[in-house]
Protein backbone atom coordinates (compact mmCIF):
# COMPACT_ATOMS: atom_id res chain seq x y z
CA UNK A 1 0.00 0.00 0.00
CA UNK A 2 2.89 2.25 0.69
CA UNK A 3 4.55 1.38 -2.82
CA UNK A 4 1.71 2.36 -4.32
CA UNK A 5 1.23 5.10 -2.52
CA UNK A 6 4.57 6.44 -3.83
CA UNK A 7 3.89 5.51 -7.00
CA UNK A 8 0.63 7.19 -7.56
CA UNK A 9 2.31 10.49 -5.85
CA UNK A 10 4.76 10.52 -8.25
CA UNK A 11 2.68 9.91 -11.22
CA UNK A 12 0.57 12.87 -10.19
CA UNK A 13 3.59 15.17 -9.08
CA UNK A 14 5.37 14.61 -12.71
CA UNK A 15 1.37 14.93 -14.19
CA UNK A 16 0.99 18.50 -12.30
CA UNK A 17 4.65 19.88 -13.77
CA UNK A 18 4.59 18.55 -17.08
CA UNK A 19 1.00 20.53 -17.57
CA UNK A 20 1.55 23.57 -16.03
CA UNK A 21 4.68 23.91 -17.71
CA UNK A 22 2.63 23.39 -21.35
CA UNK A 23 -0.08 25.68 -19.48
CA UNK A 24 2.36 28.45 -19.69
CA UNK A 25 3.37 28.19 -23.60
CA UNK A 26 0.27 29.04 -25.06
CA UNK A 27 -0.87 32.44 -23.36
CA UNK A 28 -2.03 35.72 -25.44
CA UNK A 29 -0.28 38.59 -24.61
CA UNK A 30 -2.33 41.60 -25.48
CA UNK A 31 -0.05 44.49 -24.08
CA UNK A 32 0.38 47.17 -26.57
CA UNK A 33 4.29 47.10 -27.86
CA UNK A 34 6.90 48.87 -26.14
CA UNK A 35 8.52 52.74 -28.44
CA UNK A 36 12.00 52.85 -29.20
CA UNK A 37 13.80 54.94 -26.63
CA UNK A 38 14.52 58.42 -28.13
CA UNK A 39 18.02 59.78 -27.75
CA UNK A 40 18.58 63.09 -27.13
CA UNK A 41 21.16 64.78 -29.33
CA UNK A 42 22.66 67.84 -27.34
CA UNK A 43 22.81 69.69 -30.62
CA UNK A 44 19.45 69.37 -31.37
CA UNK A 45 18.13 70.98 -28.07
CA UNK A 46 17.03 74.58 -27.17
CA UNK A 47 19.47 77.20 -25.97
CA UNK A 48 18.36 77.78 -22.16
CA UNK A 49 16.56 81.11 -21.88
CA UNK A 50 18.39 84.06 -21.59
CA UNK A 51 18.80 85.65 -18.01
CA UNK A 52 18.46 89.13 -19.64
CA UNK A 53 15.81 91.61 -17.77
CA UNK A 54 15.56 94.24 -20.28
CA UNK A 55 13.09 92.65 -22.16
CA UNK A 56 10.55 92.28 -19.60
CA UNK A 57 7.69 94.24 -20.25
CA UNK A 58 6.85 97.39 -17.89
CA UNK A 59 3.41 97.52 -15.78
Amino acid sequence: MVKLRKILLAILTGALISGCTFAQKGRNDNRPPKDKPQVVDKDKQKPPPSQDNNNRKKP
